[in-house]
C-alpha cells in the first residue's frame, strides 16, 4: 500500500520537483497539493494524508499555524516542516511536543527521503 503524502508549498517548481522525486519511489504518492497553509489545512482533513509536508512561509497561514490546525484534528498524523529558513527553535517553540516530527532545510532533500522512509 502506498504512503499517501500531501505536499503544501506556495512554490509550484517546488510542488512539483517534490511530486516527481517522491513519486520516484515505488510505495510514495501525493495525493494532494496545497499552495498555502489553509489549503494544507483543508486538504488535510479532505484527503486524510498519511504524511503532511509542510513549507514553513506559505500565504493565509503560515506553516506552524497550518501545523498546530491540522495537529488538532489528526494528532497521530505526521508532519515534516520542510524549510528554507533557520526557524527549528521557533517552531519548537510555538507548537507542542510532538505536533512536527521534523524540520528539514530545504537545501536538504535526502534529509527530506530519509525521513520518509523512517515513518
Amino acid at each position: 500500500m502506498a504512503l499517501r503524502i500531501l505536499v503544501a508549498d506556495d512554490d509550484r517548481t517546488v510542488r512539483t520537483a517534490l511530486r516527481r522525486c517522491l513519486e520516484s519511489n515505488g510505495t510514495w504518492q501525493v495525493c494532494g497539493e496545497a499552495a498555502n497553509g489553509l489549503e494544507a489545512v483543508m486538504k488535510s482533513a479532505q484527503l486524510q494524508p498519511d504524511v503532511v509536508i509542510l513549507d514553513y512561509a506559505m500565504p493565509e497561514m503560515n506553516g506552524v499555524d497550518a501545523a498546530r490546525q491540522i495537529y488538532s484534528a489528526s494528532p497521530r498524523l505526521p508532519i515534516l516542516m520542510y524549510t528554507a529558513f533557520d526557524v527549528a527553535a521557533e517552531i519548537s517553540r510555538r507548537l507542542p511536543n510532538g505536533c512536527v516530527r521534523r524540520i528539514i532545510q530545504k537545501d536538504s532533500p535526502n534529509e527530506l527521503l530519509k525521513a520518509l522512509e523512517a515513518l
